[in-house]
């Protein structure tokens, strides 16, 4: 049995929220950023879009060689770079799961190597549960923490937020 379905139609809900948390994110603050340490909103938007890329890369191979394919990290610093960005790696995604062979074997390891170094092996289904659709959405609630940081409307994801009750009441 074939899991792409119900995977796309949960990519394809977590994208809409994504989308969402994209549009609230204020113009001109994509160099902004919590901490020294932290990443800039911009580099933090893009890596979520970079995460939702990893779909078709963990359908489509057996694993990442970054000895041989360095990561070189997105970068967004407009909504309009953003949401070309996010476009271009949810068609990438739900082309990948669409078109998933239904013989996949969801158990076979999926490896990340630099080289002869192992840094990951696990299923298949794992890695894309894990490594990336979990990962993919830990990092977009961080966004949502640096919009309450900014003062910028929280949307909700999974119901009302509270900025969304507080707009509910101001029109009731």
């Amino acid at each position: 049995m074939s899991l792409a379905p119900a995977f796309l139609g949960e990519l394809q809900h977590e994208i809409e929220n994504t989308r969402k948390v994209f549009a609230a994110i204020p113009d001109g603050q994509y160099g902004w950023k919590p901490h020294d340490k932290s990443a800039s909103l911009g580099e933090l938007a893009a890596h979520v879009c970079e995460t939702i890329g990893w779909v078709a890369d963990t359908i489509n191979s057996n694993g990442f060689d970054a000895a041989v394919t360095p990561w070189q990290p997105a970068l967004a610093h407009s909504r309009e770079e953003l949401m070309a960005l996010l476009e271009k790696k949810a068609t990438a995604a739900i082309e990948a799961l669409t078109n998933c062979p239904a013989d996949l074997d969801w158990n076979e390891p999926w490896v990340m190597r630099e080289g002869e170094q192992i840094l990951l092996s696990l299923p298949r289904l794992i890695t894309l549960r894990s490594m990336v659709i979990n990962h993919m959405i830990h990092h977009r609630g961080q966004l949502t923490v640096y919009l309450r940081l900014l003062n910028a409307h929280v949307p909700g994801l999974y119901g009302p937020s509270a900025d969304d009750k507080e707009q509910m009441a101001q029109t009731a």
